[in-house]
């Protein structure tokens, strides 16, 4: 039986994880870290405390997206200025960072704004565009 999903939000120094218990009749057995990147990427197989790793079936699967898309909803519509530096902390790409009628400081929507060409852009908001081509660097 898995007990106690918790949500751990990205940041520079770590990656964003939902950690789980394991128990036994109700006896702790280990904590398995499930790493978000890896997960939306497809892998099942994750560590645990003890040294196993385990494989994560469809319910605990279904656990853990639930316990990320929580974990983020709190970042994502907390209703707060949403800032350059909170975004670059967060490991989320700004899809998931932002939400549609957000309020971002400038620092943020000077650093997208520079980027790439905006595809529209007024006093009252900012839409990102595409860029122009790719040249490989060196």
């Amino acid at each position: 039986m898995h007990t106690n999903y918790n949500y751990i939000r990205g940041s520079q120094s770590g990656a964003e994880n939902v950690e789980f218990e394991i128990r036994l009749h109700g006896d702790y057995i280990t904590t398995c870290v499930v790493n978000v990147s890896r997960l939306l990427d497809g892998v099942k197989t994750h560590p645990c405390g003890n040294g196993d790793d385990y494989h994560l079936n469809k319910s605990t699967v279904t656990k853990v997206l639930k316990t990320i898309r929580n974990g983020r909803s709190e970042i994502k519509y907390s209703g707060i200025l949403k800032t350059f530096d909170a975004w670059n902390g967060s490991e989320l790409s700004l899809s998931d960072f932002l939400a549609v009628d957000d309020m971002v400081d400038d620092t943020l929507v000077e650093e997208q704004r520079d980027c790439v060409p905006p595809h529209c852009l007024t006093r009252r908001y900012l839409q990102v565009g595409e860029p122009f081509c790719h040249i490989r660097d060196g």
